[in-house]
């Protein structure tokens, strides 16, 4: 359904206009712009911005919300640190810092200027030899305060950290075990140490779905870990499935006489 504003002549839909009771259609004959206008009589100041605006409120001092909220906020006018342009904050954080930015590039120029050299709580560092290799590394001081052991890189961490916390060093370290029940459970670092290079060579991914999430791989023995004890660290004897995978297998051929040519049928058996 559509009207004709009497006022500005426009025919548009009745959405436009004013409900009235009152009237035959229940619509004003004057559209919401015109009727707005209409009731904007009187002429006012803004407070704020000073810009003269029409209201139908003789008491309205401010323009907008945008001025309203202005003059609402308790805030100063002080110079960019690095660039000098003017910018306004808080009064709150005029006396948290001495310094203070327009954005985020010039805080990050600024610091680079003012923490050089001997500004720089890094820069006194000091000669250490890495607990790993041994090679002669700087750190912060403050590291071998905190960090027990110190490395040059990840991958000499990784690589060496482990000799820290195998054997009677580690948490977990059960004294009433004897040397057998240790190989028997697989509790010794030359076993971690080959399941971790089987999953290495097979790049961390179950040798027969291709599963690679990680967190649920196994390191199989190829020939049985009890029965075969000068294989249990051969890596040929190795190989990484995923837990399904291994149960899989286990529940194919059993745990005891397992060899290369079950490994083998299982694997050319995969259709995925």
């Amino acid at each position: 359904m559509q009207k004709t504003c009497k006022s500005c002549g426009k025919t548009m839909d009745v959405d436009c206009f004013y409900k009235n009771k009152y009237l035959k259609d229940g619509y004003e004959n004057k559209c919401k712009k015109c009727r707005n206008k209409q009731r904007k009589k009187y002429q006012n100041t803004c407070k704020m911005c000073g810009k003269k605006f029409k209201t139908r409120n003789r008491e309205q001092i401010f323009c907008s919300n945008k001025c309203s909220g202005k003059s609402k906020r308790n805030r100063v006018k002080i110079k960019c640190a690095y660039c000098g342009e003017y910018i306004e904050i808080k009064k709150s954080l005029l006396n948290i810092s001495n310094t203070h930015y327009c954005n985020q590039d010039c805080r990050t120029e600024h610091l680079k200027e003012i923490m050089k050299g001997n500004n720089n709580p890094n820069y006194n560092r000091v000669k250490y030899r890495c607990d790993g290799c041994g090679k002669t590394i700087k750190v912060v001081p403050y590291r071998i305060k905190e960090q027990k052991y110190i490395f040059c890189s990840n991958s000499c961490y990784k690589k060496n950290i482990g000799k820290y916390f195998s054997g009677d060093k580690n948490g977990n370290w059960n004294s009433g075990l004897t040397k057998e029940e240790r190989f028997e459970l697989r509790r010794y670092p030359e076993y971690y140490k080959w399941r971790e290079a089987v999953y290495e060579r097979d790049n961390y991914t179950c040798q027969y779905c291709g599963d690679s999430k990680g967190g649920n791989l196994n390191s199989h023995h190829i020939y049985n870990y009890m029965e075969h004890p000068d294989l249990r660290l051969d890596l040929d004897n190795g190989i990484t499935l995923c837990s399904e995978c291994h149960k899989l297998f286990h529940g194919t051929y059993g745990y005891k006489n397992n060899n290369q040519k079950q490994i083998n049928i299982f694997l050319s058996k995969n259709t995925l």
